[in-house]
């Protein structure tokens, strides 16, 4: 009897140590670097990581698996970048979970020391990915992010350490943007395929180059340039700003741009002649911005669905001779320039019912100021309460937080 007990003993000692043997190889395969809530304070605080929160069952979460394995294999083993990928289990490790501010799956989080926490909203592609992680370590070498900084056939992916020598030459047409801007995505196709056709070669070494920044992860750059909104498209000449674009966002009209800006008068760079600058940031404004003081978007029947198409538009219908609406006008204004929390893109529009009466009754205004709330070019909600920013943001803010899960995940 005890020689059996012995070899019980000796048999569940084996077991265990396979098991723990099975989970730190579970830990640890490959590249990937899976987190338990004691790996996640022990190591995070020490050193960059991007870290994917997820739940085994989430279809979002089973499609980009592979991908974030994949950059595990590429990245982390590689010295010359310091930033490490890493996942996190919510369904085992809910306290760490719910501490971080999951709310959905998959959360992507980057955390460097000493700095704050950024969320990812971006596109969940692996080259989307691999760069945001390359272009928000600070401390990879110039030769790792000059591999980085051109993609696409000639798009050039620019980064606030990249920013000021990569303009410094030459004309630079540059897309200022957020990942998370349905604008920004919807013109993204356009902006590529511009960039493949002013590709640098040495036939056309004074061609215009192509570029793109992202504002979530180099805000900085995004800020000193006076960018208020996405996408704003800015051209620069020999490091100075000198002019931003306006126009319709198709290739035709981009061309069109560029053709403009080319032919304009250069100076000599031998002259010494004194050279008028292009004006500051805060100066660089078109004639007619001089008296702007709001970011909403006039909407009318032929622009209407693309700019509702995408993301949370909130619309003033309204009549220019109605008191209420001159009443609300500067405090519309003010909204069109709040922060949203999170990856909440929100655009600020107003409809002059006066000229688009068609568009207007169809949905179903019948007094001024009527304010409707859309998403993904549905009206899903309309504004009752009181016309403060205060209420009227927040009306946002909770219409858009009882959308079931599955749409917020999506925004």
């Amino acid at each position: 009897m005890h020689r059996i007990c012995h070899i019980c003993l000796i048999l569940f000692v084996a077991f265990k140590t396979g098991s723990c043997q099975e989970k730190a190889q579970e830990k640890t395969k490959g590249q990937e670097l899976v987190y338990s809530e004691s790996d996640f304070l022990e190591n995070v605080g020490k050193s960059p990581h991007f870290v994917m929160f997820y739940a085994p069952w989430c279809g979002h979460c089973q499609r980009l698996t592979p991908i974030w394995s994949k950059l595990s294999e590429d990245i982390n083993p590689n010295d010359a970048i310091d930033m490490k990928f890493a996942k996190v289990d919510c369904t085992g490790e809910t306290k760490l979970c719910s501490d971080e501010g999951v709310l959905g799956y998959p959360t992507l989080k980057l955390y460097r020391p000493d700095q704050e926490t950024v969320r990812y909203t971006g596109g969940r592609d692996i080259e989307s990915l691999r760069r945001f992680a390359i272009s928000s370590d600070e401390s990879t070498p110039d030769a790792v992010q000059q591999e980085a900084l051109t993609h696409n056939d000639g798009l050039y992916d620019i980064t606030a350490e990249s920013f000021d020598e990569h303009v410094s030459k030459g004309d630079h047409f540059i897309k200022f943007f957020a990942p998370w801007c349905g604008h920004c995505k919807r013109m993204e196709p356009t902006w590529v395929d511009l960039a493949k056709a002013h590709i640098p070669s040495t036939d056309m070494t004074e061609d215009v180059k192509i570029g793109r920044i992202d504002c979530t992860a180099h805000g900085s750059i995004c800020s000193s340039h006076g960018v208020k909104g996405y996408p704003t498209l800015l051209w620069f000449n020999n490091g100075k700003l000198s002019k931003k674009y306006q126009g319709s966002r198709d290739l035709k009209s981009f061309e069109t741009f560029i053709t403009e800006m080319k032919e304009l008068p250069r100076p000599d760079p031998e002259s010494k002649e004194e050279v008028v600058e292009a004006p500051s940031p805060t100066q660089a404004k078109e004639p007619e911005e001089d008296k702007k003081t709001s970011a909403v978007i006039e909407l009318e029947e032929n622009n209407f669905d693309f700019h509702t198409a995408v993301d949370v538009t909130f619309i003033k219908f309204y009549a220019p001779w109605c008191g209420f609406c001159k009443r609300l006008a500067p405090i519309w204004d003010k909204l069109s320039y709040e922060t949203f929390p999170g990856s909440l893109n929100v655009e600020i529009a107003k409809v002059d019912c006066t000229g688009n009466g068609d568009l207007c009754q169809k949905y179903e205004v019948q007094g001024y100021p009527t304010l409707l709330l859309f998403k993904d070019g549905e009206k899903i909600s309309k504004f009752t309460g009181s016309r403060n920013l205060e209420d009227m943001k927040d009306f946002v803010i909770n219409t858009i937080n009882a959308l079931p899960s599955q749409e917020k995940d999506e925004l």
